[in-house]
């Protein structure tokens, strides 16, 4: 059982996570950011536990 982040959690959370991938793709020194972006969204849309439960919620006023 996975215990659930508070409503005011989860927006930090959230973000520190699509944070993360964009200072992947800002840092790439292969000069393929692009690359990067799609790994880390990848990543992103395949987390599991609590970060995978907290980016596959879908948000209000969003529309995926």
């Amino acid at each position: 059982m996975i215990n659930e982040p508070s409503a005011t959690a989860q927006g930090p959370l959230r973000t520190a996570a699509y944070g993360a991938v964009t200072l992947m793709s800002a840092a790439d020194v292969t000069g393929s950011p692009h690359k990067v972006a799609t790994q880390g969204s990848i990543a992103l849309s395949s987390a599991t536990g609590l970060v995978g439960h907290v980016l596959a919620e879908k948000r209000p006023g969003t529309s995926s």
